[in-house]
């Protein structure tokens, strides 16, 4: 044989195995093809994309408050029916009896008026925000300080949040939010000295561990009592999920939503109050999470670039890591920076999410933005990555009050690093958004395939707090544990994958060419 016809049989050889490799790898992702050219279709137009989005399986929202997750209408339509009245000089909710006062109205009158009524939404909601005009920051924080004169029960929040998660297509919800009974809360507050805690906040931060101890000594004998243990039990049931089956039935004609969505409750503690409340809220969110299933993990919230926040985060991750050898099974995620350079020096944000992770003993961090400004970013990074602890992405929420967009966000660095990543709402009816809003920014501005919108799709549940195994062997979704339908039975998670996996099965299908018969 010549030495043209080697080469020339080498090539076709060359060409033969290259097709077969494209062939292969076609058979082996065409389950996927269909959806994926609609998926690039529907990027034509908004409401081509929302569209999609919207009626795609969308796992679970880890980040929501429930407090900033109802919409101002519904404060507004709340407060009516209970009759409250508005003062127009407050700008928040007063009662009845209130309202030959100077400058209060009825609801009615409010909403009457446009001026006034404009003015509200623009007070209780981001609405009136436009980047570079106020404050986005202090805006977002300051509705907190309105909202709550609307007294809209937890009940009715929860099931305006179910119905519009059940509406897009959403299977599981974690929901931050006072779970415990107030009576309870105030028990373990009244356990502990101030005087104690104030030896403690002049303390230095490597003698914290020494006088926790011994505040836990005083907490020690609540967490054997049986009535405050009841208490705790039956609160979720009896106060919240029973109340909010009535309201979804009612008001919303869902009659079954257990079927459809799970609900986990996320303890928050405050780290802008005082490390007492701080430590005694965590012993607390702890022994609550162990004995009721509904109490899934605990968290911090408020301002993270808040002074005191500031001074006291040192010690408030001595309390977590305290919390941490105390109560091991406990789940824990946490805020964690939330900052950038108009609100914090940079001091804060060298070593904000590694404190967090390597002595929070956080699962998942929620933002995550001043990432660039941490001490050893690649060790960090690799950190996240092996021990996978996933970043909880907030878009709309990180743009309006941290002004942090487009190629500002680190959600590609995270990407990149192999660091899982999920995407949540925050407070969406603050932000005047939904999930399915969420992930059209996400599709939007960082070019995500479909392939890759699904992956974050089942991080969400993935990452989840719900309890028992993964339906996945090390978080690999490629790899499916043998005979799930006989583990299913003792895993929470489990039963909530194999429903993903069917509904994407089922919304995939749509999109797939039919086959005619010859």
């Amino acid at each position: 044989m010549t030495k043209s016809a080697i080469s020339l049989l080498f090539l076709i050889t060359i060409v033969f195995l290259t097709q077969s490799a494209e062939r292969s790898r076609s058979h082996r992702t065409c389950t996927t093809c269909g959806v994926e050219k609609a998926f690039q279709l529907a990027k034509q137009s908004d409401p081509e994309l929302i569209s999609f989005i919207r009626t795609m399986p969308k796992g679970g929202d880890l980040h929501n408050h429930l407090s900033g997750a109802t919409y101002a209408e519904y404060l507004l339509l709340s407060a009516k029916q209970q009759g409250l009245g508005y003062n127009v000089e407050s700008r928040k909710f007063v009662s009845n009896s209130n309202l030959s006062s100077s400058g209060s109205i009825s609801v009615d009158s409010l909403i009457r008026n446009t001026v006034l009524c404009s003015q509200f939404f623009d007070t209780y909601s981001m609405r009136g925000w436009y980047p570079n005009t106020t404050n986005g920051h202090d805006l977002f924080f300051n509705t907190f300080n309105y909202m709550g004169t609307a007294n809209r029960l937890q009940p009715e929040m929860l099931a305006e949040v179910i119905s519009r998660n059940i509406y897009q297509n959403v299977q599981h919800l974690e929901i931050m939010t006072s779970c415990v009974p107030r009576s309870v809360v105030n028990a373990y507050l009244t356990a502990v000295s101030d005087s104690l805690f104030e030896v403690i906040e002049r303390a230095p931060v490597d003698s914290t561990a020494f006088f926790l101890a011994k505040a836990f000594t005083f907490l020690k004998p609540l967490l054997i009592r049986e009535d405050l243990n009841r208490k705790i039990q039956d609160y979720t049931v009896d106060s919240i999920f029973i109340p909010t089956k009535k309201i979804l039935s009612e008001l919303y004609g869902i009659t079954n939503p257990d079927s459809l969505i799970s609900v986990k409750f996320i303890y928050q503690l405050s780290r802008n109050n005082t490390l007492k409340n701080v430590f005694c809220n965590a012993i607390l969110a702890a022994q609550a999470s162990r004995i009721n299933n509904d109490i899934a993990a605990l968290n911090m919230v408020q301002a993270e670039d808040d002074v005191r926040s500031l001074t006291h985060f040192d010690k408030q991750m001595e309390i977590l890591h305290f919390l941490y050898t105390t109560f091991p099974a406990r789940n824990c995620a946490l805020h964690a920076g939330e900052l950038v350079l108009n609100g914090s020096p940079v001091e804060p944000m060298r070593n904000r999410i590694a404190k967090s992770i390597t002595r929070g003993h956080a699962q998942r961090i929620g933002h995550g933005i001043s990432v660039a400004w941490e001490d050893s970013l690649p060790s960090l990074l690799d950190l996240m990555a092996k021990k996978t602890v996933a970043v909880e992405i907030c878009l709309s929420s990180n743009e309006s009050i941290l002004g942090v967009a487009g190629r500002m966000h680190p959600i590609s660095l995270y990407i990149g690093a192999g660091v899982p990543i999920t995407i949540n709402t925050d407070d969406e009816g603050v932000s005047r958004s939904n999930l399915t809003m969420e992930y059209l920014k996400a599709v939007q501005r960082y070019n995500l395939s479909y392939e890759k919108l699904k992956e974050i799709v089942r991080n969400s549940l993935e990452y989840s707090f719900l309890s028992g195994e993964s339906l996945f062997h090390d978080h690999n979704y490629l790899k499916k544990k043998k005979d799930p339908h006989t583990l299913k039975g003792n895993s929470e998670k489990m039963r909530r994958q194999i429903a993903l996996e069917e509904a994407f099965e089922k919304f995939e299908t749509q999109f797939r060419p039919v086959k005619r018969l010859k």
